[in-house]
């Protein structure tokens, strides 16, 4: 005999079961983020060596992540910041990451498809 559970079993469990969702969003999210970061950090090295820089100014560079799938990250890459009270681009350029292999390409944002390989 299979019985309904009661009101307060469902009062009960409910709050448990979205505290756990919203835990698996969180971590999801955090796992995510920590990817993006990577992706990022990989295209800054791989572009930097495509365009044979000898100074590192890496540490100022920093990507805007344009979009992800299941294949690519798509970003734009960005060298330090303006100073203040001035008008600049940082912008390096855009890229994609393949995510199986770490290969980086150029992106062509105008047309929205994938490049030459660096």
């Amino acid at each position: 005999m299979i019985t309904r559970p009661s009101l307060a079993f469902i009062a009960l469990v409910l709050p448990i079961t979205s505290n756990l969702a919203m835990a698996d969003s969180a971590i999801v999210s955090t796992i995510d983020a920590a990817r993006e970061h990577r992706a990022c950090k990989v295209t800054e090295k791989r572009v930097s060596r495509a365009l044979k820089l000898t100074a590192r100014p890496i540490s100022k560079w920093h990507c805007d992540l344009i979009r992800s799938d299941q294949d690519f990250y798509v970003l734009s890459l960005h060298a330090g910041s303006c100073a203040s009270g001035t008008i600049c681009s940082t912008l390096i350029g855009y890229f994609a990451l393949r995510r199986k292999d770490g290969k980086v390409y150029q992106w062509d944002i105008a047309e929205d498809r994938l490049g030459d390989p660096l």
